[in-house]
């Protein structure tokens, strides 16, 4: 087991964001047969409406307040924040498929069948939510904080990196995984609500490194959360769990 352990980890080190999101893609191609079911139940008007109601209003009203929130974040410049920052950056990035391929390979030696479904609903709502942020990006073609000193620039159509900022693809990622972990594993509260600050954190992790704005973040954040939460409610359902 360590060795598969110290395999993943270098594996995963070798990742970056554009990297991880095409690994996404292919994966989901590759197992779109597998994914069909879901791919035409992934449609859920209620949830979606939820998702909207809680996060829509918060996500049109940071454009107004993005500067001042990116300032307010990157004024805490201390080394145990900072640290912990990197840390929960990776939640969207290299921790992330880590993560999940660890407890793949985990509940294939141990025959559990949770983790393996956890880790697989995951893989799923990364890839889809994950392509989903990556045309949005494309088609938006926001500059990053990192690019210009405005929030307000925008080159539709665009395949630079430097203006893809929204939505935010680590916040839609680690939102993506941990929201199923919080379904799967939420009857205890501690884990419940510890993924979502996790993945909050992860979120705050991209203003505070200058990658992304508030509101990249914030509609990242409700992606993420649509797949994860739909997937991880038809998983469930389909194995007696809901």
């Amino acid at each position: 087991m360590n060795q598969t352990t110290n395999l993943v980890i270098g594996v995963v080190e070798g990742y970056n964001l554009k990297s991880m999101n095409i690994i996404l893609i292919l994966t989901f191609l590759i197992g779109l047969p597998t994914f069909k079911s879901d791919l035409r139940n992934i449609g859920d008007a209620k949830l979606a409406k939820e998702v909207l109601m809680a996060g829509g209003f918060p996500f049109i009203l940071s454009f107004s307040f993005d500067r001042g929130i990116e300032t307010e974040i990157q004024s805490f410049q201390y080394n145990e924040i900072r640290n912990y920052f990197n840390f929960t950056n990776e939640l969207g990035g290299k921790l992330a498929i880590g993560s999940i391929a660890l407890g793949y390979f985990i509940s294939v030696g141990s025959g559990n069948e949770k983790l393996k479904d956890f880790s697989l609903t995951s893989l799923e709502s990364m890839a889809l939510a994950g392509g989903t942020t990556l045309i949005i990006k494309i088609l938006l073609g926001r500059a990053r904080p990192s690019t210009l000193n405005s929030p307000y620039e925008f080159k539709p159509i665009n395949f630079d990196d430097s203006y893809q900022a929204l939505p935010s693809g680590h916040t839609t990622i680690a939102f993506a995984w941990l929201t199923v972990f919080a379904n799967y594993y939420g009857s205890n509260p501690i884990l419940r609500y510890g993924a979502y600050a996790l993945a909050t954190s992860a979120a705050i992790a991209r203003v505070y490194k200058n990658r992304h704005w508030f509101s990249d973040c914030v509609l990242g954040a409700m992606i993420g959360y649509y797949f994860g939460k739909r997937l991880s409610d038809l998983h469930l359902k389909e194995g007696g769990k809901l």
